[in-house]
């Protein structure tokens, strides 16, 4: 059957965006889902695959396709970190009718997405963490993110986290004064040192609260708090390793280009984050590495990939697509975000 189009899916772990493209690259249509994260749905892989053919059903029907007529389809899902959750994705998506695809952890949609060639490193610091790079080689890793096993923790739950311990510390462990404590008794309404144990417990367990304790602590940090800029300074050196790290093992040198994807790094205003990071990735000697904040949607770095896929299945080789018009498209942004 004659290929028509190419499909880019982008799946969080509270969104999913489907965009459909031609085979010249311009946008037909697209479909805005929840997760279909296996590790988010209560009913794992099953619900993957429930939501999964619920949308694209969703959307094919609308444009009179079927999954026969995608030339290429890139799966950038969350949940995808090892072999076997790779290959079990990729059983669902062979079932829904699928031939020509591929399924990795959606943080490879923001490297190519943000970074002029497609190839890189992409750090992403937003709910959590996780670093992926891609040679020019077209080899592919992921590392980081792994808590105490990689040591490279970050994201804003990890920073609330440790935002009121550091309060905690203060009160009952003869710990270094932080600002952050008064301004969380102001803001959480607060009297009593036993009742912040329990707020504070009530707040890692919600978005809110941890937008808002990081809101805190950026505030915190600048007035120089010192507990905060500890736990910013620690973070960034942790991070700057891991980057270095996916670098090294797939042996990139000269100039690498860096996207920093996810809500801390692109929302966030954490300056002694961004300097220890910045400035700990500066000493590395065969190596220079260029940043850049993502801005377009992760999404599009899907359709892109799908299309060079594509390409490089027919001819052998990768050839020019329209990057630059999908990636700056501001139609899409808008639909995307």
């Amino acid at each position: 059957m004659e290929a028509k189009y190419v499909l880019g899916v982008d799946g969080g772990n509270t969104k999913t965006h489907y965009f459909l493209y031609d085979m010249g690259g311009k946008f037909v249509d697209s479909v805005k889902g929840g997760t279909c994260s296996h590790e988010a749905l209560s009913d794992s892989y099953a619900g993957t695959c429930r939501e999964l053919s619920a949308r694209l059903t969703e959307l094919f029907s609308r444009n009179k396709t079927r999954a026969e007529e995608i030339g290429y389809a890139v799966f950038g899902l969350a949940g995808a970190d090892f072999d076997d959750q790779k290959r079990e994705l990729s059983v669902i998506v062979s079932r829904l009718g699928f031939r020509n695809f591929l399924v990795e952890n959606d943080g490879f949609l923001g490297l190519k997405a943000g970074s002029c060639s497609g190839c890189g490193i992409c750090c992403i610091n937003g709910t959590g963490t996780v670093t992926v790079g891609i040679n020019d080689r077209g080899e592919r890793l992921q590392i980081g993110g792994l808590g105490g096993v990689s040591t490279d923790r970050a994201g804003a739950g990890y920073f609330a986290e440790r935002g009121v311990a550091v309060i905690y510390n203060m009160l009952f462990r003869c710990g270094e004064k932080t600002q952050l404590k008064d301004l969380f008794y102001r803001e959480f309404d607060i009297h009593d040192d036993q009742e912040f144990v329990f707020r504070a417990i009530q707040v890692l367990k919600e978005k809110e609260g941890v937008f808002r304790l990081n809101k805190m602590m950026e505030e915190a940090e600048e007035a120089g708090d010192g507990p905060v800029k500890a736990i910013l300074a620690d973070s960034g050196k942790e991070l700057a390793k891991t980057v270095s790290g996916c670098a090294a093992r797939l042996h990139m040198e000269g100039e690498i280009e860096v996207v920093l994807a996810g809500s801390v790094w692109v929302k966030g205003k954490f300056e002694t984050l961004n300097k220890t990071f910045s400035k700990s990735l500066a000493q590395t000697e065969s190596r220079r590495y260029v940043f850049t904040k993502l801005k377009q949607p992760p999404v599009t770095g899907a359709v892109i990939w799908a299309l060079e896929e594509f390409q490089k299945m027919r001819s052998g080789s990768y050839a020019e697509v329209r990057r630059e018009e999908i990636l700056h498209d501001e139609a899409l942004i808008k639909i995307a975000y």
